[in-house]
């Protein structure tokens, strides 16, 4: 399976559950997250995709990105599997915000 097919899957499967999930390219942010989802109940939750066959790693930026995001009180994680954001989402189910 491909990233496209899997950040495919991620965007049916967010706006399946009433949400957004916001392509995000950045020039003057480098290494910010593939996706802003943005759910029901006040759920939000950065998504950075890759390769679910094992070959895709973090780079340094964007995991640097992800820990900055997490240290303001936000949800940013890194999948490989569309099961990831599942079980994140239901752990996340009736957070409002941050």
């Amino acid at each position: 399976m491909r990233e496209s097919y899997l950040e495919r899957k991620v965007c049916m499967y967010i706006k399946n559950l009433g949400g957004m999930a916001i392509k995000l390219d950045s020039l003057s942010a480098l290494g910010l997250p593939d996706r802003l989802c943005v759910l029901p109940n006040g759920q939000i939750l950065f998504v950075e995709l890759k390769n679910p066959n094992g070959k895709g790693r973090l780079s340094a930026t964007q995991k640097r990105m992800l820990e900055k995001l997490t240290s303001l009180g936000h949800r940013a994680i890194c999948i490989k599997s569309l099961e990831e954001l599942k079980k994140e989402v239901e752990n996340g189910k009736g957070r409002s915000g941050v």
